[in-house]
């Protein structure tokens, strides 16, 4: 069906590898149609992608993505892409994640889209070596030089573009102080009346009220520095009994923690590993400090969503993360892949009952300031800035 034939509104793709990535447009989908412009989304199948444009009232396209590099797979890819945009004729792509971006920007070129937006989340190309960190690297500079305009989702992320050559000044944005998708602010609020009650969330899953919970979200891989973590808590368990750890995310065989680690988590009484919850926002609200000791990262999401719910937060002075934290206001930024201070930040919170209540008070004002509308707000201009040029 050509959308554009039947509906006078612009078409706008937005596209992702994964379905899994759905959560990393939330939101945004029905507030560019809802200004006047007909969505579409495009991923590879799955049912987050498919509830995502089922609850947005948008068309999805489930086209297969290959988020490792796959030469057949990824050119018949790449045709299907191209075939779809000629039926389409969108006015604007917007591809993030590595394999869409790269794959997108290619076919929206070729189709002569005028719209052409790539938005990094990150260079994925940090956490490779050799041959293969060139590759991702030529890959990312391809799909910045074939698009409009890139959209960076926080400052550290463009300035590691710059300096290595892989975008240019003028090239890039920001949509407010950055952020993947901003902050649903009435979702993540911790006076909502109808968030389950704290000590029904501890008793199901085996907490005590005198517990100090250390929590984590995200993937259970090494690069989010699970292992560094894991190696943390087992030294202020021993210190501090009542400490717990609390784990909630999938494990993933790529980029996997240690076998040593992943026994810990498993075998440990003192960790709690919960897997993906849908409903996040109601165990921000029994942890004590939040943690994310991410080597890198494209922004750090859940930083804010810990911050909005008044949890103190500690994360790593890298690319990403230290844009969602403000040091020495509502938390801590340490060094890399260090135990030692690691162990020490966490401590600092076990111990300071003021410093905690006083970070994690801090924190709702800190992620205000990454409201989704603001960022939202300030995509809908880019899109009809590249309109007013197509048109021009």
């Amino acid at each position: 069906m050509d959308l554009g034939k039947v509906n006078s509104q612009p078409v706008v793709v937005t596209a992702i590898t994964s379905h899994v990535s759905a959560v990393l447009i939330r939101g945004q989908l029905k507030y560019i149609k809802d200004n006047n412009f007909l969505p579409v989304l495009v991923s590879s199948p799955g049912q987050s992608v498919r509830d995502l444009a089922a609850v947005e009232g948008v068309q999805l396209y489930e086209i297969p993505m290959e988020r490792e590099p796959s030469l057949f797979k990824d050119i018949g890819s790449l045709f299907r892409l191209i075939m779809l945009f000629i039926r389409l004729r969108p006015a604007i792509v917007n591809a993030g994640t590595p394999k869409a971006g790269f794959l997108c920007m290619i076919a929206s070129f070729v189709c002569r889209v005028p719209g052409r937006v790539y938005t990094i989340r990150g260079f994925r190309h940090e956490s490779l070596s050799g041959v293969r960190c060139w590759l991702m690297k030529c890959c990312e500079k391809l799909s910045c030089t074939l698009s409009n305009k890139v959209v960076c989702i926080s400052s550290s992320v463009a300035l590691q573009g710059l300096n290595e050559k892989i975008l240019k000044e003028e090239s890039y944005q920001l949509n407010g102080i950055g952020s993947s998708n901003g902050l649903n602010l009435d979702r993540f609020d911790p006076t909502r009346t109808d968030l389950t009650p704290v000590n029904k969330i501890k008793e199901n899953i085996g907490f005590k009220n005198d517990n100090f919970i250390i929590g984590f979200v995200g993937r259970i891989v090494d690069r989010k520095g699970v292992d560094e973590l894991v190696d943390a808590f087992l030294r202020l368990n021993s210190q501090y009994p009542h400490t717990r750890l609390l784990l909630i995310g999938p494990y993933e065989a790529e980029q996997s923690v240690s076998d040593v680690t992943l026994d810990r988590i498993e075998s440990h009484v003192n960790i709690t590993r919960l897997g993906f919850v849908e409903d996040v926002e109601n165990y921000y609200r029994i942890m004590d400090l939040f943690v994310l000791p991410a080597h890198w990262e494209g922004f750090g999401n859940v930083l804010i969503e810990a911050a909005a719910m008044e949890v103190p937060v500690i994360a790593c002075n890298v690319n990403g993360t230290k844009d969602a934290v403000s040091d020495g206001f509502n938390g801590m930024l340490v060094p890399p892949k260090d135990v030692d201070a690691l162990h020490d930040a966490i401590r600092s919170y076990i111990l300071d009952g003021e410093l905690r209540y006083e970070h994690g008070r801090n924190g709702r004002l800190w992620a205000q300031k990454f409201s989704n509308v603001l960022i939202w707000e300030d995509l809908l201009k880019l899109y009809r800035s590249l309109l007013t040029i197509k048109n021009a």
